[in-house]
């Protein structure tokens, strides 16, 4: 089905961020899309593994994240997606050095779906796509 390796990136400010890389073994030499799922405030990237058995039908990569204060992520508190969008952005960059990806999605839910917006938006416009779960309009 596919394989996945966890990796951690730190972000600017000097919290490692946990993540997983879900790859499809067809595409694994071949350039795909890859999905980035942003979880809710108090939650985690396990909050994303329901897409696991549809991106990888599909031969989408699925890119999971805890966010810093999050998960296994390092750090104590959330900013509500003024920092998150930034480890997003940074998490991405990481992937696209690494994998050959050929685009990205992001789906967000709640706090992760403010953040999706923002980072398609403020900080990284070669996102293809965006899917807004639950997003808030301001806190």
């Amino acid at each position: 089905m596919g394989r996945r390796e966890d990796f951690q990136v730190r972000n600017s400010r000097g919290f490692l961020l946990e993540c997983s890389y879900f790859e499809p073994t067809e595409v694994s030499n071949l350039k795909h899309p890859c999905l980035l799922y942003l979880h809710g405030n108090a939650s985690s990237r396990l909050e994303g593994l329901h897409l696991l058995g549809s991106s990888v039908v599909y031969g989408f990569s699925l890119l999971l994240m805890d966010f810093a204060g999050c998960g296994l992520s390092q750090g104590e508190y959330i900013s509500m997606s003024y920092f998150e969008k930034q480890d997003a952005k940074l998490v991405m960059d990481y992937v696209r050095n690494w994998k050959d990806v050929s685009e990205f999605g992001i789906w967000g839910r709640s706090m992760g779906a403010a953040t999706a917006l923002m980072t398609a938006l403020e900080v990284d416009e070669s996102i293809r796509y965006v899917v807004v779960d639950s997003c808030f309009v301001s806190v």
